[in-house]
């Protein structure tokens, strides 16, 4: 059974498009934000392929405050976590557009714990868009990782150069820490991202979406009009032409 699961899927804007393709079996889709993940529900209740939950992946499966985060001024919560945006961050941005919409208190899961609920024992696409906690959701199903059970894994990173954690969180989320957990059994093939790549520069990327596959799989692609050959920790420059 090809599974996809999905974390964070905010109001589905990508997660939909996954459905519409429907290359997988299953298809789960972990949403925080009350309303987004109802809609969500609604949309998708006459597919029995479709799972989605209401739930903030975390630590365990109590209950957590969650802060709904927008940007552009709008009700957009794609800044959303179960942690504020740091000062430094916002500092940084120079802008005034990072708002707290909402503080809501909703379930907890552990994705390990729900994943051996599931009898989930494989995972074809793995999609994490949980602003800060994405590394250490991953790491908690490190089994998953050692024994080559995720085929490609997609994942939003903050690049090395950014010194402090753009959320008030204590957890890594940084490039590096995904290649000490991933290198050995994956690669990364594609970034998602084209954007400011020089770290000097004040418009410079905070976050790469980084996609990682099982180095069997690796292949050749394109990104920004040009075809790299994704090697560890090259993407922290800008390419040559």
């Amino acid at each position: 059974m090809k599974n996809l699961v999905y974390l964070g899927v905010n109001k589905g804007q990508t997660f939909n498009q996954l459905v519409l393709k429907n290359k997988y079996d299953k298809f789960y889709g972990f949403e925080a934000i009350p309303e987004f993940a109802n809609t969500l529900t609604l949309q998708h209740k006459s597919n029995p392929k479709v799972e989605i939950i209401n739930a903030a992946v975390g630590e365990d499966n109590e209950p957590k405050v969650f802060y709904v985060q927008s940007t552009h001024g709008g009700n957009d919560g794609v800044a959303s976590s179960l942690a504020k945006l740091s000062k430094s961050y916002i500092t940084e941005k120079k802008s005034s557009n990072f708002i707290i919409n909402n503080e809501v208190t909703v379930p907890g899961i552990n994705l390990k714990e729900f994943l051996n609920e599931r009898g989930i024992t494989e995972i074809d696409t793995y999609i994490s868009d949980i602003q800060g906690m994405d590394y250490y959701v991953l790491s908690t199903i490190k089994e998953f990782i050692n024994n080559k059970k995720i085929k490609t894994i997609q994942v939003e990173a903050q690049c090395d150069y950014i010194t402090e954690n753009c959320y008030e969180l204590s957890y890594p989320n940084n490039i590096s820490t995904f290649h000490e957990l991933l290198d050995e059994n994956f690669e990364v093939v594609s970034l998602q991202q084209g954007g400011d790549w020089n770290p000097d520069s004040p418009t410079r990327w905070w976050h790469r979406d980084l996609e990682f596959a099982l180095k069997k799989l690796k292949r050749m692609v394109k990104d920004s009009g040009q075809i790299l050959e994704m090697k560890k920790r090259t993407y922290y420059e800008k390419p040559s032409a």
